[in-house]
């Protein structure tokens, strides 16, 4: 998966979160959840893009840990909205899993570099 291509998958799950936040109920918890998740939900489109341009490794690996962790965090709010049943479950389609296996291999793996990676 090239840098492009990564950031299109981004963009489209930002949006993707941004439509269902829109659809969530006007209740207080739905609000107070609709606030948090559009932030991390989206977030990590524009840390990624940011990435990308980084000026160091060091500087590459510190923003794609923030991309890691607002994708950890907007799971979190998924996992709470279909529990709490703010929103049916077959309407909150999952994550894109190469996004979530990108965050989940820089998890893994401390020793890669900006050169290595596609950006």
């Amino acid at each position: 998966m090239d840098k492009h291509e990564l950031q299109e998958r981004m963009t489209n799950f930002a949006v993707r979160i941004v439509k269902m936040v829109d659809a969530m109920p006007s209740t207080v918890s739905g609000l107070a959840i609709a606030r948090q998740i559009v932030r991390s939900g989206t977030s990590p489109s524009a840390n990624y893009r940011a990435a990308c341009l980084a000026k160091s490794d060091k500087d590459f690996i510190n923003k794609l840990k923030m991309v890691e962790e607002e994708l950890d965090e907007t799971c979190h709010w998924l996992k709470i909205i279909m529990r709490s049943e703010l929103m049916k479950e077959s309407r909150i389609k999952p994550p894109p899993p190469r996004v979530l296996r990108v965050a989940q291999y820089y998890r893994q793996n401390d020793s890669y570099d900006k050169d290595s990676y596609e950006c």
